[in-house]
């Protein structure tokens, strides 16, 4: 399975900021399983900043004890020392996945989503 993951900033707030021109990253994701009390994917190369190329890419492991709250963590593919916590809950329907939570990374917290085509 596939998809397409997005992430906002705590700053962010719904009303844009100033003092950058993108508020969000969007990334595809790929090689995801999800199961009952397990989530993994791993998110593509993407650039995560603005107004320069820093290409980065995701391990992301998430595990659950009712199959619908989720926590576990990511990792940086090429930089194992670099990581954080991740949390989400998982809706789904006939067509797709959907994962909505919180994401830490290097003291910020983000709101994120991400959208899997079953």
């Amino acid at each position: 399975m596939k998809g397409k993951i997005y992430w906002v900033d705590d700053i962010f707030q719904y009303h844009g900021r100033v003092d950058e021109e993108s508020c969000h990253i969007v990334a595809n994701i790929e090689n995801v399983v999800i199961q009952e009390y397990m989530i993994k994917f791993f998110i593509l190369k993407h650039n995560v900043d603005v107004g320069k190329v820093v290409m980065v890419s995701y391990n992301v492991n998430l595990k659950s004890d009712d199959g619908i709250k989720y926590i576990g963590d990511w990792n940086d593919d090429e930089d194992r020392d670099y990581f954080g916590v991740a949390k989400c809950e998982l809706y789904s329907n006939k067509s797709k996945y959907f994962l909505f939570g919180t994401w830490e990374e290097s003291g910020t917290e983000f709101t994120w989503w991400a959208n899997i085509q079953k």
